[in-house]
């Protein structure tokens, strides 16, 4: 059998070159990645930042809304019928009804419905108009 022969291998001048190429180039890429995690980072705290404010402006409306809730609520309470102006025309006897408002807008003037009661010319109009305000007792 024949022996091989040792060749012995020679160092490249080109080795350190492309060991440091591969440094550099490793190193510009970990930059790279670091900068990008660092933007993400900074992203993420952003966004962090937004999502706590939108989180407080979303419990500040809910509370809001609770309160408009109830004080909606508390004005419907309120607004129990009351029972409306009995009155007498032409002897005959009449009132407001329970959900007529008590305030009434009349040719641009507000008029109560004891303002109304005692105004012959517009109880004529409302009478004769058959008004669903006024009830016949």
């Amino acid at each position: 059998m024949a022996k091989e022969k040792e060749t012995p291998v020679m160092a490249n001048d080109n080795s350190p070159n492309i060991d440091n190429e591969r440094e550099q180039a490793l190193d510009e890429r970990e930059e790279q990645l670091n900068a990008r995690e660092e933007y993400l980072n900074e992203y993420e705290s952003r966004l962090t930042e937004r999502e706590l404010r939108l989180t407080e402006r979303e419990s500040q409306l809910d509370e809001r809304e609770e309160a408009l809730t109830a004080q909606v609520t508390e004005e419907s309470q309120e607004e129990t019928p009351q029972e409306g102006v009995e009155f007498e025309f032409r002897e005959v006897h009449y009132k407001f009804a329970d959900d007529a408002p008590k305030m009434l807008l009349i040719g641009s003037e507000a008029l109560t419905q004891e303002q109304i009661a005692k105004d012959e010319d517009l109880l004529l109009q409302l009478i004769g108009g058959r008004s669903p305000l006024i009830v016949k007792l």
